[in-house]
This record gives structure tokens, sequence and C-alpha cells, in this order.
């Protein structure tokens, strides 16, 4: 009985740090409905937050998008009903930041 507790502890707490490791990676997420920004975590500059609120209203876009740091880049993820066209315009917006200056921005309100 105590090795499968040992057992669980053990995988809880894999768990819990591949769950902070992950959550370290996102450098920011965004949640959208009908094109305007309805939640925002995270850290960015100003003018990119700008240029992706400009993207998603034009496309009435709603959804999530993350940013996470894959090999020393941000690449954005997209859930919910981002089309393809629309994904792309918001990569080629955040493909004008450095990662180091998304990473070192104020964070989101």
């Amino acid at each position: 009985m105590t090795a499968l507790v040992a057992v669980l502890a053990l995988l809880a707490g894999v768990g819990l740090v591949l769950y902070l490791a992950r959550r370290e990676l996102t450098v920011f997420h965004l949640v959208v409905e009908h094109g305007a920004v309805r939640r925002a975590r995270g850290r960015m500059p100003p003018e990119m937050m700008h240029d992706l609120r400009d993207v998603l209203a034009r496309a009435k876009a709603s959804g999530t998008v993350s940013g996470r740091v894959e090999d020393r880049r941000v690449v954005l993820h997209f859930g919910g009903g981002i089309d393809e066209a629309t994904a792309q315009r918001l990569r080629n917006v955040a493909g004008r930041f450095p990662t180091a200056r998304i990473r070192q921005s104020k964070r989101l309100g």
C-alpha cells in the first residue's frame, strides 16, 4: 500500500513539474470573441498587441492565441475558430518582434 502511495506521489510530482514547465514557456495567451480580445495574460509589446487586435477584429475571429517559446523563438498556437488565413496574418505580426523583446515586455493588463 505504501508503495502505491509513493508511486502516485511521484507521478503527481512529475505532472506538476511538466505543467509548470509548459506554463513557463507560454509567453502570452489571448481569448478572443467575435474579434475582441476578452482576456489577455502574459507579456508582449503594446504595438504587437495593437496589431494582433487589428487582425483579429478585421477577421471577427473567436478562439485562443498562445505564444510559446520553442527553439528560442515565439511560436503561435491557435484554438477555436481561427481560420488559417487569419492565423498566418497573426504569425506575420508576431514574426516582426524578437523573442527577447516579447519576453521582456510589461505584463498584459
